[in-house]
């Protein structure tokens, strides 16, 4: 995967039980509880420097799996449209992992539809290795 993905925005390479993501009072929680060893990289302003582009990626070789993460305010559109760019960006680099997508907002405005690029993003997921998307508000915590 390091092979793919390169060393810029590399933050850390290792077994860590748990990984948190944090931002403005936003937090992605993953629980390591294998103690895989885990690729968590910057990606915002690190791998991707210009356009639309999500904050984080978790990459875990053993389970061929990636994470792109966004930590957002409360537009739940824009979020799902950066983590889309990203998945774009990366492209080629992706082939045979699975991509899920996890966006954390302050809080979701109400009624909650989804928005259209929300869709979009869960579709295309879903296609490229069978990915999922999952939306929380303050904090996402998953087991890895």
């Amino acid at each position: 995967m390091k092979g793919r993905l390169g060393t810029t925005g590399l933050l850390h390479e290792d077994g860590r039980q748990t990984i948190v993501l944090a931002e403005r009072g936003k937090r992605y929680v993953a629980d390591n509880v294998s103690r895989k060893i885990v690729l968590q990289y910057r990606v915002d302003g690190a791998i991707v420097t210009e356009g639309e582009r999500c904050d984080f990626l978790l990459g875990i070789p053993a389970d061929q799996e990636v994470r792109l993460i966004e930590l957002k305010g409360t537009d739940v559109a824009k979020a799902a449209r950066q983590v889309m760019a990203t998945f774009l960006f990366l492209g080629g680099r992706l082939i045979g992992y699975v991509v899920h997508g996890r966006i954390v907002v302050s809080h979701v405005r109400r009624p909650n539809l989804p928005p259209t690029d929300l869709v979009a993003l869960k579709k295309r997921l879903s296609a490229h290795g069978k990915g999922t998307v999952k939306l929380e508000s303050l904090e996402l915590r998953e087991n890895i």
